[in-house]
């Protein structure tokens, strides 16, 4: 084996732990979020339990503006029927 294929695969070994130790870094965090229960009755939301106190509400569909409510209704019927 040559030096320079040598130096070649140690620079490439180096390079490959680098990029997997980014990688560990980068997908390995992970921020909690709180939940919110919806109970039966439209528009009416219960907060889930959560040890962070953090919630997370999304307005309902129907709050959208009116030049794209439609497309906000139908996108949220897709994603939850």
């Amino acid at each position: 084996m040559s030096k320079r294929t040598m130096y070649f695969s140690l620079i490439l070994v180096f390079m490959l732990l680098v990029f997997g130790a980014w990688m560990l870094a980068f997908f390995g965090v992970t921020v909690p979020t709180g939940r919110i229960a919806v109970n039966s009755g439209p528009g009416e939301t219960k907060p889930a339990l959560s040890a962070s106190g953090v919630f997370f509400n999304p307005p309902s569909p129907e709050e959208a503006p009116e030049s794209i409510r439609a497309e906000v209704i139908l996108g949220y019927k897709i994603m939850t029927e």
